[in-house]
């Protein structure tokens, strides 16, 4: 089996249900990134839990008369960190992986965005224990729209022997059909 599944994609190309489900079918630990970094951001600056996302982790507006996102939120408080903190991505993963090889845990990492967050996953497991599964929704292969992504993408494509392109088209019973396949092929 696998012991951690790597998943990208576009937003909203089903990252969030697909993890969510090998968590709770597959006894996955999910590690989110993106979601502790909101967290810290909520806590650093006096946000209410849950400012930055909705209970779906989907981004929300903060503020209906400039239809400010929490995503764009993010997104500006990423640059200034990642130039004040480059491995800033990288301490939650840090903390987390070591703890689930020790323990045989097999792990669900929802949405790598930075290369630094690779090379973690690297320090940690071989390239014989990763799948990188790609989330996309329609016929494009796949549209990134940064260089960050783009070197994500590439240095993971490379470095991994086990690559999976998940089209996310169908209903969400297909969705977890597909997941199971992802599991089976892990194994």
């Amino acid at each position: 089996m696998a012991k951690i599944i790597v998943v990208t994609g576009q937003s909203q190309s089903g990252k969030t249900t697909f993890s969510n489900y090998l968590k709770s079918a597959h006894d996955y630990m999910e590690a989110h990134p993106i979601e502790d970094m909101k967290s810290f951001f909520e806590q650093h600056y006096g946000l209410l839990p849950g400012t930055l996302s909705s209970a779906d982790g989907k981004a929300k507006v903060l503020n209906n008369y400039t239809g400010l996102t929490g995503q764009q939120l993010l997104v500006d408080m990423w640059k200034y960190f990642s130039q004040v903190d480059p491995l800033f991505s990288t301490h939650y993963l840090r903390r987390l992986l070591p703890g689930c090889v020790l323990y045989g845990v097999p792990v669900v990492i929802n949405g790598v965005r930075s290369v630094s967050e690779v090379n973690v996953i690297f320090e940690v497991y071989s390239p014989d224990d990763v799948i990188h599964v790609v989330m996309r929704r329609d016929e494009s292969y796949r549209e990134v729209s940064d260089s960050d992504s783009d070197m994500v993408f590439y240095s993971l494509f490379y470095t991994l022997r086990r690559f999976i392109t998940v089209s996310n088209n169908g209903t969400l019973d297909e969705l977890y059909e597909l997941a199971d396949e992802v599991v089976r092929r892990a194994s």
